[in-house]
């Protein structure tokens, strides 16, 4: 009776939709990964193109936010070499600011932290 009550409680356990074992650092990676595509989207969104000189342009922007999720700067990391995608970048930002999503805390958060977006002007 008791090997069939743990076979029932294993089978329970493992079909469970609850994950009892779940990964905070996992589910967080998830999670900010979505973040980076839906702000990297956004800034594509308000991105206006003009007299740019590469044919693939990039840029990474570092987002810094607070410990309780308050949008603080964000600036050019790493710029494309082309002066006029990077201006456009800027402008991007400027206009995606204010509609930013909430970002995903990391576990553990006591101090500022930082995403890195990478914004494209064609195909990344």
């Amino acid at each position: 009776m008791r090997s069939i009550l743990a076979f029932l409680l294993t089978l329970t356990c493992l079909t469970s939709p609850i994950r009892v074992f779940a990964d905070p650092a996992s589910d967080y990676q998830l999670e900010q990964s979505k973040y980076i595509q839906r702000v990297a989207f956004l800034i594509r969104q308000n991105l206006v193109q003009q007299h740019v000189q590469m044919e693939n342009p990039e840029v990474t922007v570092a987002l810094r936010f607070s410990a309780d999720g308050k949008f603080e700067t964000i600036r050019i990391e790493e710029g494309s070499g082309d002066p006029s995608f990077d201006m456009s970048v800027e402008h991007a930002l400027s206009k995606s600011i204010p509609i930013l999503p909430v970002p995903p805390i990391p576990p553990g958060t006591t101090g500022p932290f930082t995403f890195p977006v990478r914004v494209c002007g064609g195909i990344c």
